[in-house]
């Protein structure tokens, strides 16, 4: 791996992705509070201020993960050393093997950077997106996911890494069309049913595959490849990462089955508003209080 792929390849591939997502959603911040975007023309213009900042957000989460899913996905099927049948017989012995980076596909390599500057992108964004209560909870998220990323790609871990990634991208898509619909559907009433059947795919897909697939098909080879093979301290870090990026899974999911009773109870999904509505504050710019100040739970 030369220098160029990764330190000048990441930070110019990270600036578009800011530039991208700030023409078609914005920026929640005082300074570009009056620049337009494109989301601004086709989406309604009667709802509150705060609904039309989280429906613009979600709206730019919802197409990039349907096109990295899409992507994620083409790119897994073409590489040679993929195999379902053999991930849940030995999923140890196709996601690590003997570590070669040399066994990379350009495709592979390609999809691996575009994703690393996208979560550097959301790290950047995380300071000025709109406010929530889990704010600590996703900064060790994307600092998490980034430590995976970087690590897996320097040290040749790149078939467990795409995996994973592909694994978290893939539920992440209807989590982000629920909220976009969930946001229409305080305008147009014929949105709810399809905000149900979206918000029913997430959870499922979700829970499925954070709690299931990916603790038996990435964390539990990786503890066993770190563990058995007496890997060295640097090889078995990438165990610890995966283990604690579980351990968020586990607090989602906890949020996720409370959502599913409210739904239940109030048959509907979004009765509040926001799949995630327990998770987010008071909009308040990021740049006008401290981060020790702003980010208190109301």
């Amino acid at each position: 791996m030369s220098y160029y792929t990764l330190h000048i390849f990441v930070p110019c591939c990270c600036a578009l992705i800011c530039m991208i997502r700030f023409s078609l959603s914005g920026a929640y911040h005082r300074a570009f509070a009056g620049v337009p975007c494109l989301f601004d023309k086709i989406i309604p213009k009667d709802l509150s201020p705060k609904t039309m900042r989280k429906l613009k957000e979600n709206m730019w989460y919802s197409c990039w993960h349907s096109f990295t899913s899409c992507y994620g996905f083409y790119v897994l099927m073409h590489e040679q050393w993929f195999s379902l049948s053999r991930l849940r017989s030995d999923p140890v012995g196709m996601l690590f093997g003997d570590p070669d980076i040399h066994d990379r596909s350009v495709g592979l390599e390609r999809y691996y950077l575009v994703e690393i500057s996208f979560w550097c992108s959301c790290l950047a964004f995380i300071m000025i997106e709109t406010i929530r209560k889990d704010f600590y909870q996703m900064l060790f998220h994307h600092i998490i996911t980034i430590s995976l990323m970087v690590g897996s790609f320097y040290l040749g871990y790149h078939r467990i890494g795409l995996t994973v990634i592909f694994l978290h991208n893939i539920s992440d898509v209807p989590l982000y069309v629920a909220k976009t619909l969930g946001y229409l559907a305080e305008k147009f009433d014929w949105l709810k049913t399809p905000t149900d059947i979206a918000f029913a795919n997430f959870a499922f897909g979700f829970l499925f595959s954070r709690l299931y697939v990916y603790p038996k098909c990435c964390v539990i080879p990786a503890c066993i490849f770190s563990i058995e093979y007496k890997r060295p301290m640097r090889d078995c870090m990438l165990a610890i990462f995966l283990v604690l990026l579980q351990c968020l899974h586990f607090m989602w999911a906890k949020m996720i089955i409370k959502m599913i009773f409210k739904t239940i109870k109030h048959r509907g999904v979004l009765a509040d508003g926001d799949i995630r509505s327990d998770d987010e504050g008071e909009s308040t710019p990021a740049s006008e209080k401290p981060i020790a100040h702003k980010r208190k739970v109301q």
